[in-house]
């Protein structure tokens, strides 16, 4: 008898497939392997690095509001060792049936998030924009308060910069809910930092891009004195 879930073979009596876990329930009429799923809390899950037990429906909701991911180690009775979410039974009732696989890292469209990556010297190009037409335009009315005028342009520069990065993550967080992963684990997107640090290990790329936004963030302080 095999396991109707990863193809392995069972043998008389088991009770669960020692290779993913898959609790086996047997029916009386034609003897076929079953998946039975529980709301005992039979699986341990690995959150916030502390490992702990929780039932199907836990995990589900666990997974829906971003607190784990496919790749976070799950286990249970049965299994030899420790296998990632996405490894096990659980994760084909986490995801839509109909939708297709997440597309790996190296697939995943990097347009936005190398614009994000140098996203303080956009802002910063941006803003001196802004700032010649408002200085301008003051000049023109006959506005020559320069207290006013220093006021206003510290912010409009809080404002471009916040804005330019969020509205680059906010579009690089949608490329990445397209590609099939779920973003709320990587946290609040104004943080961009550890967005940056958090997208990397999600899609398990290197520190290219975070690297890159401290950089020009430094540059773009340093060109401020």
């Amino acid at each position: 008898m095999k396991c109707n879930y990863c193809g392995s073979e069972i043998n008389e009596g088991m009770r669960f497939c020692v290779k993913c876990g898959h609790k086996i329930e047997r029916s009386c009429e034609n003897n076929e392997a079953k998946l039975l799923f529980s709301e005992e809390k039979e699986w341990y899950c690995v959150v916030n690095n502390k490992p702990d037990a929780y039932s199907v429906s836990e995990i589900k909701e666990m997974y829906k509001n971003g607190q784990i991911d496919e790749d976070t180690s799950v286990w249970k009775e049965g299994l030899q060792d420790w296998i990632q979410l996405k490894e096990s039974e659980l994760y084909a009732q986490l995801r839509d049936p109909s939708a297709p696989p997440i597309l790996k890292g190296n697939h995943v469209a990097g347009f936005w998030i190398w614009a994000l990556a140098f996203a303080p010297l956009i802002s910063e190009v941006v803003y001196y924009f802004f700032a010649n037409v408002y200085v301008k335009s003051q000049i023109q009315h006959g506005n020559y308060n320069i207290v006013e005028m220093e006021n206003t342009l510290q912010a409009m520069a809080i404002i471009i910069i916040l804005g330019v990065n969020i509205f680059l993550s906010w579009k690089d967080e949608k490329v990445l809910q397209a590609a099939g992963y779920q973003t709320k684990i990587l946290g609040n997107i104004a943080l961009i930092p550890r967005y940056m640090f958090r997208r990397a290990k999600l899609l398990n790329q290197n520190n290219y891009y975070a690297i890159c936004w401290i950089v020009c963030f430094v540059l773009t302080v340093l060109m401020a004195f």
